[in-house]
């Protein structure tokens, strides 16, 4: 009881002894399960102090105690809670991702639905310093969807801040982070606070036994009270200093996370070998595109092209040459197209272009600028001059075709009519 109302108060130093002490009661009585729950206690306040070699002991005796008692089916669970716990604390994140992963797996031995529900916030955390943003995305949603346990603000705030950056909505995604960031320095002024207190309550026990020797001794009051005056002037500077550094490193935290997710979203969209929109990217575009022509009928058009005999070309020549290939003809097919063109790499030699505002007969003008620009450009390999042609599919989009995908399969119809009659020519497909 002392422990859990120091802990409630956030006093982890003090609760330290008080949970072994109850675990050493209840080890004399053989109560398993009260065991098992004070050296989660015990767990849960080491690491949150940072005392990382009490917390693995406190696992390691909690390991231990669950080996010797099989009829506790949900101790496995609270065991790889313990050690996520720990290992993300530790900033070992892959670490922790296994272990919550092993939790969720056990999840059905155990009806405690609020750690289970924790589990799936702590891998969204991880997931997301990982860089898996689709992973942390799918179980931050979780978490906030388990609405039969009750969740605190700062968990809240961060798995929403998780969805909404997943879901592009950066400006939604930091002021979520900057409210949890509030909470948090809420929570740590609070913790501060309380400690102080603590220390300042230890403090005057110890001051008012030095009061009445001095008293005995016939000391002046003013001293007791300078030292008091002291005391409170120290306490005041460590509670303004702890909250300043806490602010400041909080305020990293979001510029860091901000900038590494600016710099996550621009590699997602851009295709490492060639620089222009990645296959994601690309369709995400093309859907926008497709869109607005659905709605307001500006023409728009679709050229799907591969690089004709790509596969000799890498078998005779090496993938080095092949990826040459590759870049040189994006860097001839880039020079040809309008500038609010969409020009994405679907996998492999294969390219799309999304031709806004376009109609049918301009589109096959540029195709065949296009083929034109490649076939006139080759590339040298020791001497060896290697000539590059391409085949061109296009479509236009009309009333008849309902979505995108119906437009890029009459396009990629063309294409391959267009490599069957011979390749270095341009189709046009029909609705």
């Amino acid at each position: 009881a002392t422990a859990n109302l120091y802990r409630q108060n956030q006093l982890l130093e003090p609760a330290l002894p008080h949970l072994e002490l109850a675990y050493q009661a209840w080890a004399e009585e053989d109560d398993r399960q009260d065991m098992f729950n004070m050296l989660h206690g015990l767990i849960q306040a080491s690491t949150r102090l940072g005392r990382w070699d009490e917390a693995e002991r406190h696992l390691a005796r909690m390991r231990e105690l669950t080996a010797r008692s099989p009829s506790f089916e949900d101790f496995p669970f609270f065991i790889e809670l313990n050690a996520a716990t720990l290992a993300q604390a530790r900033g070992n994140h892959a670490e922790a991702i296994q272990a919550l992963d092993r939790a969720l797996a056990l999840e059905h031995t155990t009806p405690e639905r609020y750690f289970v529900a924790m589990t799936q916030s702590m891998l969204a955390h991880s997931r997301f310093r990982i860089g898996d943003i689709d992973a942390a995305v799918c179980h931050a949603q979780a978490f906030l969807d388990s609405t039969e346990v009750e969740r605190s603000a700062p968990e809240l705030l961060a798995s929403q801040a998780i969805v909404a950056f997943g879901k592009n909505q950066s400006l939604q995604a930091m002021q979520l982070l900057l409210d949890m960031l509030e909470a948090e320095r809420a929570t740590t002024r609070e913790r501060l606070q309380r400690n102080t207190a603590g220390q300042a309550a230890i403090h005057n026990r110890r001051l008012e036994a030095f009061e009445s020797t001095i008293l005995r001794e016939r000391l002046a009051n003013r001293e007791i009270q300078l030292l008091q005056a002291q005391q409170a002037e120290r306490n005041a500077r460590l509670i303004n200093t702890l909250v300043g550094v806490t602010a400041a490193a909080l305020m990293v935290l979001v510029g860091f996370l901000f900038w590494s997710g600016r710099r996550f979203r621009e590699h997602a969209r851009t295709d490492a070998l060639t620089g222009i929109s990645s296959r994601r990217y690309a369709m995400e575009l093309a859907e926008r595109l497709f869109a607005q022509s659905a709605s307001t009928g500006r023409p728009l058009a679709m050229l799907l092209l591969d690089i004709d005999h790509f596969k000799q070309i890498n078998d005779r020549y090496g993938h080095d040459i092949g990826d040459r290939a590759i870049r040189s003809v994006t860097e001839e097919v880039g020079k040809v197209l309008p500038s609010d063109s969409v020009f994405g790499r679907m996998g492999g030699e294969e390219f799309m272009i999304m031709l806004p505002g376009t109609a049918h007969q301009e589109a096959l003008v540029l195709a065949e600028a296009i083929r034109r620009r490649v076939s006139e450009h080759s590339i040298h390999v020791d001497g060896i001059e290697i000539n590059l042609t391409i085949s061109i599919g296009v479509a236009e989009y009309t009333n008849e075709i309902a979505r995108l995908d119906e437009l890029i399969r009459i396009a990629d119809q063309a294409l391959y009519a267009a490599k069957h009659q011979g390749r270095d020519r341009i189709v046009a497909g029909a609705a």
